[in-house]
């Protein structure tokens, strides 16, 4: 699955020109991350520190868009915060994006299989439309 993962994320950043995508599958009590593409241009460093920052995520870590979003099983959208704001906020501005728009995909029975996120520095798509294009993507082979 995780490969699989890694195809779709890097194919709904390129399609949404996203600065940096990911997914994370719910394990036990936790969101673990299985796959993270970014724009080519990112510094090293900051896509280090986010890979090492958001390999798992507690389910209580709700200052976290992809945590809010699997708790509340709805799309969450978070802005860029300039005042050094904790949890997404913080890595909007790292990653030079304007919002992140993280998305629970349910399996077939209704239940959090995993959530995608995108970090986004344009307005060129509405968030629905973006939760719409995550939403589809995510399902293909899952």
């Amino acid at each position: 699955m995780q490969d699989s993962d890694a195809t779709r994320v890097a194919d709904i950043r390129v399609r949404l020109g996203a600065r940096a995508a990911g997914a994370w599958r719910l394990s036990d009590d936790s969101l673990v991350r299985t796959a993270f593409s970014h724009a080519t241009d990112m510094p090293e460093d900051v896509v280090s520190s986010f890979c090492s920052a958001s390999e798992r995520f507690r389910l209580s870590d709700v200052e976290f868009g992809v945590v809010k979003a699997a708790v509340e099983l709805l799309p969450v959208v978070s802005r860029r915060s300039h005042s050094g704001s904790p949890g997404s906020g913080r890595w909007l501005e790292a990653f030079d994006a304007d919002r992140s728009i993280a998305v629970p995909i349910l399996d077939d029975s209704g239940r959090l299989a995993a959530v995608f996120a995108v970090a986004l520095a344009a307005d060129r798509f509405s968030d629905e439309e973006v939760a719409d294009l995550v939403t589809e993507r995510a399902l293909l082979s899952s």
